[in-house]
């Protein structure tokens, strides 16, 4: 596992731009901006569904992307897949909105971290239910364009006291927990 101070490479895989903010303001935060930041694209989620259906396909999901910053740029010291989702309970009468991060280093190591779950009003549920993706029921319920890249549902629900670049960053930073205190040998 490299430390925190041995990354000078990192790789996001999306070129959304909350999620590129959330990294390099977790990084800026660490004391870190001396770094080079590559965004790369993910073209095709492999085997995910663009609307994530639980925690583990939204993981799968943040970690494709991860992989997938390997695969184009082998010279990076760390990748991060940034993914969001939703999930219902067992009865299908309530679902939750959240996020996921996961970072990989060029030695295998690897760390994830959840948001918080929001519990999404029962409009949207429905439409969920049907098929549909959130984005698109938000933007039309909200009448907004592209909210994801935007204000982003937590924001909105929360009524504007989370910010979705604020939540991906500190599960960034939950994601190197691991490296910041690697000197101290508890990891």
């Amino acid at each position: 596992m490299l430390s925190l101070n041995e990354i000078k490479t990192i790789a996001i895989g999306s070129k959304n731009p909350v999620k590129l903010n959330a990294v390099k303001f977790a990084f800026e935060k660490l004391w870190r901006s001396d770094l080079f930041i590559i965004s790369v694209d993910e073209p095709a989620m492999r085997g995910i569904s663009h609307q994530p259906l639980s925690k583990e396909e939204a993981l799968q999901g943040a970690k494709n992307r991860a992989d997938y910053c390997f695969e184009m740029h082998p010279e990076i010291d760390i990748a991060f897949g940034v993914e969001g989702g939703v999930f219902f309970n067992e009865k299908k009468d309530k679902c939750f909105l959240f996020g996921v991060v996961y970072a990989r280093d060029k030695d295998g190591y690897e760390n994830f971290s959840y948001t918080w779950d929001a519990l999404l009003p029962n409009v949207v549920r429905d439409r969920l239910l049907a098929g549909e993706e959130l984005g698109p029921v938000m933007n039309q319920i909200l009448h907004k364009d592209d909210i994801g890249k935007t204000l982003w549902t937590f924001w909105v629900l929360s009524n504007g006291v989370i910010q979705r670049t604020e939540s991906f960053m500190i599960n960034t930073v939950s994601t190197l927990v691991p490296r910041i205190n690697k000197e101290r040998g508890w990891y």
